[in-house]
């Protein structure tokens, strides 16, 4: 859902926009597309992990996409 998205860009204070440059997103939702495409309209770069009944409209948005069985479990060599 959109607002979920809003929400989230609501919450964060002016104050912290410049801070970061990168968002890292751990969601296959299409419902955060817009979310996305506006975090990259403030020059953000998103970097989105999910599983693979992920929404292809977030593939073709992400900065990078990576499914979540590519992250090395923690002890393991990559």
């Amino acid at each position: 859902m959109f607002v979920t998205g809003l929400l989230i860009v609501a919450t964060v204070p002016h104050r912290y926009e410049n801070c970061y440059n990168i968002v890292i997103l751990v969601s296959g939702d299409g419902d955060f597309a817009n979310l996305v495409r506006e975090l990259q309209d403030k020059g953000k770069k998103v970097i989105i992990f999910a599983q693979p009944q992920v929404s292809q409209k977030l593939i073709i948005l992400a900065n990078e996409f990576y499914l979540v069985s590519q992250i090395p479990l923690c002890g393991q060599a990559a």
